[in-house]
């Protein structure tokens, strides 16, 4: 394939999810769902940096392994919340987003990512190293979000955020 052609699919992706991210934090700003330890304020900054620097160095492959590994702990998070049957506060407490559309989206920023890492030329050890740690971070953010479920409201720190199951 050119070379123009990949790097309008990278620019294009790129644009795509840091829309994405950009509206997702924009809705924990302005809906923050109560949850404890600040998490909030650190996903707000956290899909801010994503997107800024996804936009400046979406030509390089070292940025979509981040992505895709950070999209990776999202998956695990967004999974964990629709097994509870209620929502993942990934676009805080705005009505409307259940876990499973959370879920969708983190897996379409991981399948974008490593195509993009594909058309990016990257090395096939890299995309199976890549691979193999997005399966350990999904793992790790199943595991932070059974943390926050069950932890925070034994310590005080917030109300149980799961909703009733009638």
């Amino acid at each position: 394939m050119k070379t123009g052609f990949l790097q309008k699919i990278s620019l294009y992706s790129a644009i795509l999810i840091a829309i994405l991210l950009i509206l997702a934090a924009f809705a924990k700003w302005l809906y923050p769902h109560p949850q404890p330890f600040h998490i909030e304020k650190i996903a707000i900054s956290v899909d801010l940096l994503a997107a800024l620097l996804l936009l400046i160095f979406h030509r390089r492959v070292g940025i979509w392994i981040l992505l895709s590994l950070l999209a990776s702990v999202w998956l695990g998070y967004s999974f964990f919340w629709l097994l509870q049957r209620a929502p993942c506060g990934c676009f805080g407490a705005f009505e409307g987003v259940p876990a499973g559309v959370a879920l969708g989206l983190d897996l379409s920023v991981i399948a974008l990512s490593w195509m993009n890492m594909v058309c990016l030329e990257g090395g096939k050890r890299t995309i199976l190293l890549t691979i193999f740690c997005a399966l350990l971070f999904a793992i790790s953010g199943f595991w932070l979000g059974s943390a926050i479920f069950y932890f925070s409201p034994r310590l005080g720190l917030s109300q149980p955020l799961v909703v009733s199951r009638a």
